[in-house]
This record gives C-alpha cells, sequence and structure tokens, in this order.
C-alpha cells in the first residue's frame, strides 16, 4: 500500500518522509546525553541522526520526481544550456 502511495502521490509521500525524519532528527537529539557516561548511548546517536537525515533526503528526492519538479528540473536544465550556448558564441566572437 506504501509502495503505491509512494509510486502516485510522490509529493505527499516525499512530505511525509521530510516530517518523520525532522520527527527522527529531533526526537535523537531530545535523548542526545548531556554527559556521556555510557558509550553505547553515545555510539547509537550518530546512528539515529543519520537515519533521520537518510529519511529526509529521501523525502526530497521524492519531491524531487513529482510531477511538478520533474517538469521544472528538465526545464531550468534546457534554459542553463540555451545560456552556455549563449555565451560560448559570445565568447568566440
Amino acid at each position: 500500500m506504501l509502495y503505491r502511495i509512494r509510486r502516485f502521490f510522490r509529493l505527499a509521500y516525499g512530505s511525509v518522509e521530510v516530517v518523520v525524519g525532522a520527527l527522527a532528527i529531533y526526537g535523537a537529539m531530545g535523548r542526545a546525553p548531556e554527559l556521556v557516561s555510557d558509550p553505547t548511548t553515545f555510539n547509537l546517536l550518530p546512528v539515529q541522526l543519520a537515519a533521520g537525515i537518510y529519511i529526509v533526503i529521501r523525502g526530497f528526492d521524492n519531491w524531487a520526481q513529482s510531477a511538478p519538479f520533474a517538469e521544472l528540473g528538465s526545464s531550468l536544465w534546457r534554459s542553463w544550456e540555451l545560456m552556455r550556448t549563449r555565451w560560448r558564441r559570445k565568447r568566440n566572437e
């Protein structure tokens, strides 16, 4: 079911991933000890932060693959290529 939601509603699915990732990061930082006395607690914190960051990045990736942003990316790329071509012409003149 989650795959179907991701397949057809990428923008919504990406938004949920960004929120869940931010909550994971916030939760990990909230449980971060002031003074590290137990080494297992300290070693787990970077893993929890990395997992939250990974979820947020996946959310941004789903946003980029959604219809509104996918079309925007290709049009921005075409604009960039047009500008580069014109700059090359100016330098060669």
